[in-house]
C-alpha cells in the first residue's frame, strides 16, 4: 500500500517514463492532431496547443531547457502526470 492509499484511500500508480512516451494522450488531443506533431517526453519542448479544441489555439508550450538540469527532469515528471492522470477528488 502506497502512502496516498494510506492517506486517502486511492491506488495511484507509478509511471517510468521513457523518452518517446506522448506528452499529450490521444484521448484529450484536438481532433485532426497527427500522432507525428505531439511532444514526447524526452523533448525539451512540449507544445501544449494540442489540449485546446479550438483551431485557433495559440502556440503554448514548456521550455524545459529554461529549467535548472538539476530539477529538469522532477518538474517534467510532474507536469507529465498534471497532463495525463486521472485527478483524484481529494475532497471527502
Amino acid at each position: 500500500m502506497s502512502t496516498l492509499n494510506a492517506t486517502i484511500g486511492v491506488d495511484v500508480p507509478l509511471v517510468d517514463l521513457g523518452p518517446d512516451v506522448p506528452v499529450v494522450p490521444a484521448q484529450r488531443r484536438r481532433p485532426g492532431v497527427r500522432e507525428d506533431e505531439v511532444s514526447r517526453f524526452g523533448d525539451l519542448r512540449w507544445e501544449l496547443a494540442h489540449l485546446q479544441y479550438t483551431d485557433t489555439a495559440s502556440t503554448k508550450a514548456f521550455l524545459w531547457s529554461n529549467f535548472p538540469a538539476s530539477l529538469r527532469g522532477s518538474f517534467m515528471r510532474t507536469a507529465w502526470a498534471l497532463i495525463n492522470i486521472q485527478r483524484v477528488n481529494l475532497l471527502v
